[in-house]
């Protein structure tokens, strides 16, 4: 997931980087698609990794980061950093609690403050995770 910092193959803040980073999560997530099979039918499974994983390493070392596997990707869902998304989650309560504290310390009155509250949390929660969440919420 980290192969473009490592490397240096975009230039920080650049679309290269998010577009590598897109790149790498559909390529892990395949990999993690190939690891399943193994408690099905590990032989052809383990073949599978195989291939897959020297394909990565000659590409990385040619310098291809952008195509690391040249497999049809199209139906891989993108695989999500677990660090990542529970700092996040820590983040958004942590802002979320600081939000009703400071607005309960606003004396406001009793019969908008519940509002406040929701439309601050509301407001972090986009704040923290952005509007393609939501979007994607809606879908599910």
């Amino acid at each position: 997931m980290r192969a473009n910092r490592h490397r240096a193959f975009a230039r920080p803040f650049s679309h290269h980087g998010a577009v590598l980073r897109d790149h790498a999560a559909l390529v892990l997530g395949r990999i993690q698609q190939a690891e399943e099979g193994l408690y099905r039918d590990p032989s052809p499974a383990l073949r599978e990794l195989a291939t897959m994983w020297l394909t990565i390493a000659e590409r990385y070392v040619d310098g291809r980061v952008g195509e690391l596997l040249s497999d049809d990707l199209s139906s891989v869902k993108p695989a999500k950093s677990r660090i990542r998304s529970a700092l996040r989650a820590a983040l958004a309560v942590t802002l979320t609690v600081g939000t009703v504290f400071l607005t309960a310390s606003l004396d406001l009155p009793q019969a908008i403050e519940g509002y406040v509250i929701a439309g601050s949390a509301v407001a972090v929660l986009l704040l923290v995770y952005g509007a393609r969440a939501v979007v994607e919420l809606r879908r599910r």
